[in-house]
């Protein structure tokens, strides 16, 4: 019977002690009361010797005793609810740089995986820059005429439809009262993936220019760049200071050409 009294006592005291407020109540005073501690465990005196020098030295009034004792909880009950927080946002600054690592370790990666298709597309970036000057020389050869041609890139564009070249990528040409994409040529035939050949002087067939209109023009006349994306308009726009005129009609016969100018013009 003693003995099971004896091991619920130190089962009891186990539990309190690895309790976290209590334990740090215990190593808070004890790392508060040092000198008190040192005292009663080196001093050389017998104990109660000791224990009547720690009470008359330390423990005068109340106050000494609030001192010693009060103090150590007051910290411990602020680092009892200190240390969740400080843990939390510690835990959270070693995920996040975790994290920022291994992304940085998966980019490295996916670099690494990505340096061949990279060498490849500027092979064959290299290559169409290349044959790009001979194939428009081949095509102008069986063209008659002097007239200048470009391949870009331009999804959104038609056969007949006005473009801006500003290098490789095209754009749609038009002219607003806010904005002005001046056109420098006409799509005279469309490509794969979005490439377009474009004219950029010379004469024109009607059949390529008029594709949008759907109009056989019967006299000599003048046409302008649009409002509308790519497209073309015989009046002359007034919304802004200067205007673009794309070409003039010439008419043979039962023929009609477009005679390309592009040039922007002050009002």
């Amino acid at each position: 019977m003693t003995n099971e009294i004896e091991e619920s006592l130190k089962e009891q005291i186990k539990q309190r002690l690895l309790d976290p407020l209590i334990g740090i109540i215990i190593i808070s005073t004890a790392l508060y009361n040092w000198k008190l501690i040192l005292i009663l465990i080196l001093d050389s005196k017998p104990i109660i010797e000791r224990l009547n020098y720690i009470e008359n030295i330390y423990f005068l009034n109340f106050c000494s005793y609030l001192n010693h004792f009060g103090i150590p909880l007051l910290i411990s009950i602020f680092w009892f609810f200190l240390y969740p927080i400080l843990r939390h946002y510690t835990s959270m600054y070693y995920t996040s740089n975790y994290l920022k690592t291994e992304k940085m370790k998966a980019d490295l990666a996916n670099n690494a995986n990505n340096i061949p298709r990279l060498e490849l597309l500027e092979k064959a970036n290299n290559k169409l820059q290349s044959i790009e000057p001979y194939l428009i020389k081949f095509y102008k050869m069986n063209k008659e005429g002097n007239a200048s041609y470009n391949i870009l890139k331009c999804e959104a564009a038609e056969i007949g439809s006005w473009v801006n070249d500003n290098g490789f990528i095209g754009k749609l040409a038009y002219q607003t009262k806010e904005k002005s994409i001046w056109a420098n040529g006409i799509v005279f035939e469309k490509m794969d993936n979005g490439y377009v050949l474009i004219q950029t002087t010379g004469t024109v067939s009607w059949d390529i220019v008029g594709a949008f209109t759907k109009k056989i023009p019967t006299e000599v006349s003048d046409y302008y760049l649009s409002t509308e994306p790519g497209k073309m308009e015989q009046e002359r726009s007034k919304i802004r200071k200067e205007y673009q005129t794309l070409g003039t009609t010439t008419i043979e016969g039962n023929e009609v050409t477009f005679k390309l100018d592009l040039k922007v013009t002050p009002l």
